[in-house]
């Protein structure tokens, strides 16, 4: 989540005998057509969690010039990146068509010294630490369409309210922080009509508002269904219908994260 790797040319995967072959199909780095490439002369494994699977990448580390953002843009040239070149890919990888990950968490999160190109970036003073992400509300099925942008550097004016609520951050490693327990409810309009409907081997179960509605005091009601947060999953994760409504901006000078609406209809 903090790292950088893109498939190596030169990719074991590539002889797998079964049909599962991650690396097909991807683009590849070729180190010796660069001429700002520095060979580190050591190797890497990652472990990227994606919907709560370990899909890991090993490979060879070097370094280069990374530029973040298109032509047009000019985008962000930062100097003397580390980039994991992957040999190595998870079958995960298998038919997703990007080709590698830019991590944007914090570089203490990295067991191989990886420094993020953005975090690399702004302690060079090449660029103010903070960026905004803005996600386009393109439908579920949506491919080759314009999906957001990404503002390097500063708020996204055009796409995103000027009106930005901030959180503290819990700690420099992933982007996270502290949720209180005591109110994982779900407040709802205590006239609300509602209904919910439990199906066991096709057979409905129909549950009234009566009986879903808690009423706490003088129209204060909350939703008689909760998450139950243990050990192992007391996170939330705020996925793409929370990103498309509001623009995030991540503040790494202020360790803080930022919600502004998004200006999108």
């Amino acid at each position: 989540v903090c790292e950088i790797f893109c498939p190596n040319k030169i990719c074991c995967n590539k002889r797998k005998t079964n049909k599962v072959n991650p690396c097909r199909g991807k683009r590849y780095f070729e180190s010796s057509k660069s001429s700002t490439y520095f060979s580190l002369n050591k190797t890497f494994e990652s472990k990227y969690i994606v919907y709560r699977k370990g899909a890991k990448v090993h490979g060879i580390l070097g370094e280069d010039t990374v530029r973040l953002g298109s032509d047009a843009s000019g985008g962000l040239s930062v100097p003397r990146t580390q980039i994991g070149q992957a040999k190595i890919i998870d079958d995960y990888f298998t038919g997703h068509r990007y080709d590698g990950i830019i991590g944007m968490a914090f570089s203490s999160l990295s067991r191989s010294g990886f420094v993020p190109p953005f975090e690399l970036a702004s302690s060079l003073g090449l660029v103010e630490p903070v960026f905004t992400f803005y996600m386009k509300s393109a439908g579920g099925r949506a491919e080759d369409e314009y999906g957001g942008a990404i503002t390097y550097g500063g708020l996204d004016r055009e796409h995103c309210s000027e009106d930005i609520f901030y959180k503290q951050l819990e700690s420099t490693t992933y982007w996270k922080f502290k949720y209180n327990k005591e109110h994982d409810l779900y407040y709802i309009d205590c006239n609300a009509d509602i209904s919910a409907v439990v199906t066991i081997d096709r057979q409905k179960f129909t549950i009234e508002a009566k009986n879903l509605i808690i009423k706490l005091e003088e129209d204060v009601c909350i939703l008689a269904i909760h998450g139950y947060s243990n050990y192992f999953a007391s996170i939330w994760i705020f996925g793409a219908p929370f990103i498309r409504q509001y623009c995030t901006v991540y503040d790494i000078g202020n360790t803080r994260i930022g919600f502004a609406k998004s200006l999108q209809q």
